[in-house]
């Protein structure tokens, strides 16, 4: 029983090892998508700025 214990600790350890890992990679993907995400609604030549600078130009045309 003991030299059970030990493989099923290894194995699950490993799985463990993975899943951190593949969560690791996943993390770091997320960070850069919102990143890119954050720069282009919100950068100096984003499309929130933009979209206020239309709404501004609509209403000193009105």
């Amino acid at each position: 029983m003991s030299g059970e214990t030990p493989a099923a600790q290894s194995g699950k350890q490993a799985i463990g090892s993975w899943l951190k890992a593949k969560g690791t990679a996943i993390g770091v993907a997320i960070g850069v998508a919102l990143t890119s995400l954050g720069d282009y609604l919100l950068g100096d030549t984003g499309l929130i700025p933009f979209c206020i600078g239309l709404v501004k130009q609509a209403i000193a045309f009105f």
